[in-house]
């Protein structure tokens, strides 16, 4: 398996706004639910087109924007530097996690636009439905964060996780945080789809015996879930909410209208949705990521992210950004090819700013997986002098297995 770090490209020139560049500016919508953003290099050959299948809309549109902010930022830099002989461009639909819209656009955008490659899928059912068109159309499809343990099979060859670890990973990870940290009595709420039934079973088959486990589950879109945690054993030492990705910030802040001061695992989405809706309380929850925020690729990044959007990034912009130089890598060891894409991005090691390189099975499951465990912490971070959080590493997994399809 040959390594290469990529990463050398960031810092190398300056970062500027792709949002108002060739094609449509509107976040994305242009008339028929999607839109067009290239950088402002000047490759002379036609250009490598990427899908970008985005739930700007509905319950997982935060994940949306940062996803789209980082893939931005990296085909910003590509498109300024000499990495490729042409321009890569961004073709975006809001798919509002719908797996029709997604499945549709997904097509559209490789018949019509001349995608090579897709990526933003959020949603674990929107991530099933488009492994299948993947699959179909022989063109990968670089997941930003579906995570269920359904969308991969021994035979999956266009599909790769790129930002967010199987349902069966996270649950080995989360039990031996529980065990890290002398946990003897843990809640769970999961969200009746996919995702969170996967990590039920997850949850359910690597938590020690000797660790009282207390699951309910809650209709995806619910938005009142003091009901649930009343069910919740009043000895209960934590609470974990990985398997409501929507909820997770919802229930968290419920907690505090029951009396319930328990620290908080699993709450997932963008950190600023947490710190925006918990306030104080947002240094109580213990968030998961791939990212290590210490590193010298994720700093540098950072600093990108806070000139162009006057934000404090976390992890989320990363793994777009990361899609992006994956695509050029492998579009310059290779071609545009969808099959060769797929081929190199399965048979090569990626250095990014994970602990471990990113590597694969051969059917797009991550190798030697490596999941943070950080705390939101005020104070601004290294690389953004204005802002008013940082993420605090408290705690890592072991390497993680492969999950068997």
């Amino acid at each position: 398996m040959e390594r290469r770090k990529y990463l050398k490209l960031i810092g190398a020139g300056s970062v500027a706004s792709i949002a108002g560049c060739a094609g449509n500016s509107n976040n994305g919508n242009g008339g028929n639910g999607g839109g067009t953003t290239t950088g402002s290099g000047s490759g002379s050959s036609e250009p490598i087109t990427v899908a970008a299948l985005e739930p700007q809309s509905g319950p997982f549109s935060p994940w949306a924007t940062e996803h789209l902010r980082g893939l931005r930022l990296g085909v910003d830099e590509i498109n300024n530097s000499d990495m490729l002989d042409q321009n890569i461009e961004i073709v975006v639909t809001d798919t509002g996690a719908d797996p029709g819209e997604a499945d549709s656009a997904f097509r559209r955008h490789v018949e019509q636009d001349g995608a090579v490659v897709a990526t933003g899928v959020v949603s674990s059912d929107v991530g099933i439905r488009t492994a299948q068109t993947a699959e179909e159309l022989q063109v990968p499809n670089l997941l930003a964060v579906a995570g269920s343990s359904e969308i991969l099979s021994r035979d999956t060859r266009y599909v790769f996780r790129t930002g967010w670890p199987q349902a069966q990973s996270h649950g080995r990870a989360d039990a031996q945080y529980f065990q890290q940290n002398n946990i003897s009595s843990v809640g769970a709420i999961v969200a009746d789809y996919a995702w969170g039934r996967s990590i039920e079973a997850a949850l359910e088959q690597f938590t020690p015996d000797d660790i009282e486990l207390t699951i309910e589950a809650a209709p995806v879109g619910t938005s009142d879930f003091r009901s649930y945690l009343r069910q919740m054993p009043n000895d209960v030492e934590l609470m974990d909410f990985v398997g409501h990705p929507p909820g997770s910030v919802s229930a968290a802040s419920q907690m505090a209208d029951l009396g319930m001061e328990q620290p908080i695992l699993g709450v997932d989405p963008p950190q600023r949705v947490i710190i925006d809706a918990l306030g104080s309380r947002a240094t109580d929850v213990i968030t998961r990521h791939l990212a290590v925020p210490t590193s010298d690729q994720f700093t540098t990044l950072g600093e990108q992210y806070g000139e162009e959007y006057d934000a404090t990034m976390f992890t989320y912009a990363p793994i777009g950004y990361i899609n992006a130089m994956m695509v050029a890598e492998a579009v310059r060891e290779g071609s545009g090819d969808p099959t060769e894409l797929a081929n190199y991005i399965r048979n090569n090691s990626f250095d990014v700013m994970y602990q471990n390189p990113l590597e694969y099975t051969e059917w797009g499951e991550f190798r030697n997986l490596v999941i943070q465990y950080s705390r939101l912490t005020e104070g601004a971070p290294s690389y953004y002098s204005d802002g008013d959080y940082h993420l605090e590493v408290v705690g890592k997994s072991e390497s993680l297995p492969a999950p068997e399809p």
